[in-house]
């Protein structure tokens, strides 16, 4: 039984791990896209 509750453990902790590291890389090429199109158009 222990073994069963790690392992869920071990894999909620990865697919949360996953999801933050796609929301932030996301997030980085979303505000790459802004500054580049705020360069173009200053106004």
């Amino acid at each position: 039984m222990e073994i069963i509750l790690a392992n869920t453990v071990l894999g909620v902790l990865l697919v949360l791990g996953l999801g933050a590291a796609g929301t932030a890389i996301g997030f980085g090429i979303l505000g790459g896209k802004l500054l580049e199109g705020s360069a173009r158009q200053p106004e």
